[in-house]
């Protein structure tokens, strides 16, 4: 009999200090979800600033060349050689992956990738398209071989008479860019051209098609860590 008074307890207690630890886990848990929830929506935003960042810079950027008197003088004698001489120490200065100039009929005055956009192949429809119209825009650029896509910026190139051309400023989407980006985070970062992988933080297999669906992933503390999809317009 000693022996059950002294079991039943025991029992209890273990019994009310597992229930505890469960229930201790849970809430743990579900805090810790939350603050990563949180961290993940906080960093989405910083990311979602800097690329705004970034896209304002560019912009300014190619507002100051378009203005610039000596390449307006250029691309109204239509002088190609001129126009290298001069851009090409403006795309190393100004850190620049791609520089356009095209006519308002759609013929290529000048372009110079570098870097990783070297061998980027663009849809060259999508740019004689915005050449055409004239209007000012900034939007991302997808390569049609495995390059990796360009933020870019449109401006015209104008005489006190006249438009004269497109100027088309661009800076790649790479590894280098989402590691920038990214800093000292806990955060990893990859760019995505519909199932493509054209850029990332992490070491992945490029050649496999990732499908992203638009909600985020639920949390496994042992597995998967929260996602969150930024879209950047395209052409």
């Amino acid at each position: 009999m000693s022996v059950k008074l002294l079991s039943l307890p025991l029992i209890l207690f273990l019994s009310l200090w597992t229930t505890g630890t469960v229930l201790f886990g849970m809430l743990a848990r579900h805090n810790l979800e939350q603050t990563v929830r949180k961290e993940t929506l906080d960093l989405a935003t910083l990311l979602q600033q800097d690329l705004q960042q970034k896209r304002s810079l560019l912009g300014l950027k190619t507002r100051w060349v378009s203005e610039e008197s000596t390449l307006v003088a250029a691309v109204e004698k239509g002088d190609r050689s001129l126009l290298l001489r001069q851009v090409l120490p403006l795309q190393v200065a100004l850190e620049l992956d791609l520089i356009r100039i095209v006519k308002p009929d759609g013929e290529s005055l000048l372009s110079s990738q570098q870097r990783s956009l070297q061998q980027a192949i663009f849809r060259e429809s999508s740019i004689t398209k915005i050449a055409r119209t004239g209007i000012e825009v900034s939007s991302v650029l997808e390569a049609e071989n495995a390059a990796p896509s360009a933020m870019t910026s449109f401006i015209t190139i104008k005489s006190s008479e006249s438009i004269l051309a497109t100027l088309v400023l661009g800076v790649a989407i790479d590894d280098t860019l989402l590691q920038q980006i990214r800093g000292e985070t806990s955060m990893h970062l990859v760019a995505l051209e519909g199932d493509r992988v054209s850029a990332a933080t992490l070491p992945l297999d490029r050649s496999k098609p990732w499908q992203l669906s638009e909600s985020e992933a639920p949390v496994r503390l042992q597995g998967t860590n929260l996602r969150r999809n930024i879209t950047l317009q395209s052409m």
